[in-house]
């Protein structure tokens, strides 16, 4: 089978693929592993695997994700970390638990080179902005 003819095999179930494939990013492991599930339960559904998505992917030109909501353009991601690993590092004890373990999956995150979504991003900041006026 052709990347088109994945990619043609694909179409029914792309809507659906297109809300799931994002969850598997989710910081939580269960929600992480449901997904997967979720996908391979779609995919076979349609009579298709991992190794036609895979091979569909491959052959599609890929385009650039733009984040017009970007709250923070000017933010880089060496940015965000340093903040993150401040917050991590300073003031993990004055967080709350979601807070703490947003934090500590977001220094993970960064360190990998991976984007953040803009939200995660905002949180970043305000958590930062938060604690830096704190300081002062």
């Amino acid at each position: 089978m052709t990347g088109l003819s994945h990619s043609a095999a694909l179409a029914p179930v792309a809507p659906k693929l297109a809300k799931l494939i994002p969850l598997l990013g989710s910081d939580r492991d269960g929600e992480a592993l449901a997904t997967v599930r979720a996908l391979e339960r779609t995919l076979r559904a349609a009579g298709l695997d991992f190794h036609a998505l895979a091979a569909a992917v491959e052959h599609e030109e890929a385009q650039p994700v733009h984040h017009d909501d970007d709250p923070y353009p000017d933010i880089a991601r060496g940015e965000l970390r340093q903040m993150a690993e401040f917050l991590y590092r300073e003031c993990r004890y004055t967080l709350t638990v979601k807070e703490q373990q947003f934090i500590n999956s977001m220094t993970y995150k960064l360190a990998a080179g991976l984007d953040p979504t803009p939200r995660q991003k905002k949180w970043i900041v305000d958590l930062f902005d938060r604690y830096q006026r704190r300081a002062s």
